[in-house]
């Protein structure tokens, strides 16, 4: 089983290190790595959120699109099989759907 959550529209992963006793998430479908630490729950979408909003804001500074162009590429490389048509927010509901 996956654990997840959605914060603010995109999905990460969530995992428990009991010898640590830190939850860790790390969002999926993302142009790059963000990932984010906690000792509960309720802080870890906190932290989540922090960096979800630092990953934000350097991709814009950067001028550098968040979402990979995963679908266009998908279209483009594999002509034979069907890959939904999908705007950005139904990548993130075919995320959620994929790693339940």
């Amino acid at each position: 089983m996956n654990n997840q959550m959605t914060i603010n529209g995109h999905v990460a992963v969530i995992s428990f290190d009991p010898d640590a006793d830190i939850y860790r998430g790390e969002f999926v479908g993302l142009n790059g790595g963000a990932d984010f630490y906690a000792d509960t729950v309720d802080d870890l979408h906190k932290e989540g959120e922090a960096s979800l909003k630092a990953f934000l804001e350097i991709c814009q500074a950067q001028r550098i699109e968040p979402l990979p162009p995963i679908i266009t590429s998908l279209k483009g490389c594999l002509s034979s099989v069907q890959v939904p048509d999908l705007n950005k927010d139904d990548y993130h509901t075919y995320l959620e759907k994929k790693f339940q």
